[in-house]
């Protein structure tokens, strides 16, 4: 009887233990699980970003984030920083440096937290240590006509002659995004670049005119419109309302 009831005690001992060990294991199993899913939700790519992102609630620093997939970025600001030269458009090159981290050269850090596919968290990083962080939310996109496609990227204008030939050191680029942004950046002999921010949308079905503005509600009165004489991939030309044509070469696709 001795000997039975310590093998009956040494069983139950072993069946506890080996239930324990199993359920230690399935906790583990399911939490890496669990973890592994949340970090691939958590992972930004070019394409995840490539979006304009405008700040809400009380932030009043910042207007707004657009990254494009050719690793630019265009941050509009409501108070320049010192930072920053206290510009009040920043346009540039990014790269991803890790799951969730953007690095912005002479700008800073942003770690971007996805709450959605239209909602993120944005925590940015300065040069200066400063740290801010807040609500974005993404913009609608134009619709993906072929001529919007063959449109949203970076072009440079043609070298400035004859009447305009004392403007020939100056570089002028031009960006349309498919979030409406109409950008233009002039660059002076001494590397000095100023930038305008203004707003785009198609006059018309054909999508033969374009229309802009520096307010986001686009209203087409026939003074703000460019008229497309040509739009290829590797030429944009385009008549002003006074009859002045210029022409763009492309340097950046924007997606």
């Amino acid at each position: 009887m001795i000997i039975l009831r310590s093998y009956n005690s040494d069983t139950e001992v072993m069946k506890n233990l080996h239930w324990h060990l199993f359920i230690a294991f399935l906790f583990l199993f399911l939490s890496s699980c669990f973890t592994d899913d949340e970090d691939e939700q958590d992972v930004i790519d070019k394409e995840t970003i490539s979006a304009k992102w405008v700040v809400s609630g009380t932030n009043q620093m910042f207007d707004s984030f657009e990254f494009f997939e050719d690793n630019q970025y265009l941050i509009v600001m409501n108070e320049p920083l010192k930072s920053t030269a206290e510009k009040a458009h920043l346009f540039g090159t990014y790269e991803l440096t890790g799951p969730r981290t953007i690095r912005l050269p002479d700008f800073g850090t942003i770690k971007f937290q996805l709450k959605n596919s239209k909602d993120a968290v944005l925590e940015v990083k300065l040069e200066d240590d400063t740290e801010i962080s807040m609500d974005v939310f993404k913009t609608d996109k134009i619709s993906d006509s072929g001529k919007t496609k063959q449109l949203c990227r970076i072009w440079k204008r043609e070298p400035y002659a004859g009447d305009l030939s004392w403007l020939k050191d100056y570089e002028l680029k031009i960006l349309f995004s498919h979030s409406g942004t109409y950008f233009v950046s002039l660059k002076d002999p001494e590397n000095n670049t100023v930038g305008t921010l203004n707003f785009w949308k198609w006059k018309d079905d054909e999508e033969t005119t374009i229309c802009y503005s520096s307010q986001s509600s686009v209203i087409c009165n026939g003074e703000y419109e460019w008229e497309i004489l040509e739009l290829k991939d590797n030429l944009l030309k385009v008549s002003h309302p006074d009859g002045f044509i210029e022409s763009f070469y492309p340097t950046h696709t924007l997606n």
